[in-house]
């Protein structure tokens, strides 16, 4: 398929590498269709680019690495909508908001974007669990060097 995108030009993109979110994410929940496009070598960020609107695109991590400790349990129904077999098909990934001033970089540990990877699908979740939607990282990252 061949993709449009603002921030990187045209470039094709293999149906089976389209991840769909059938309830979109919060705030865009018409935006269903998604590409995840690595940042450069080595790095711990990735674009989450819209496959249907060439503006919209998120940075978005693992937060294993960059937050100390984060765990949380997926809610029953969040295993059910994603069709989940094995836990070990599942990639956890959260928002990053990377401002003008680098070291505040921030990122959304409440409502963490869960990939069921064999199927191609994602959830956007919120956790109850105590976690902010805009976690320094940073901090967190030269705390536990």
């Amino acid at each position: 398929m061949k993709l449009e995108t603002t921030r990187f030009g045209e470039f094709e993109v293999p149906e089976d590498e389209i991840l769909e979110f059938p309830e979109g994410l919060i705030g865009f929940e018409k935006e269903r269709r998604f590409v995840l496009l690595p940042t450069q070598e080595k790095s711990p960020f990735f674009w989450l680019q819209s496959v249907d609107d060439p503006d919209l695109a998120f940075i978005v991590s693992e937060p294993w690495g960059l937050v100390e400790d984060y765990e949380f349990q997926l809610p029953q129904e969040s295993k059910k909508k994603l069709d989940v077999k094995e836990e070990k098909d599942l990639r956890v990934l959260c928002l990053v908001v990377i401002p003008e001033d680098p070291q505040k970089t921030t990122m959304n540990l409440k409502g963490p974007l869960v990939l069921n990877l064999p199927q191609r699908t994602g959830k956007q979740v919120i956790i109850n669990e105590n976690f902010s939607t805009k976690h320094p990282i940073f901090k967190e990252a030269s705390a536990s060097a």
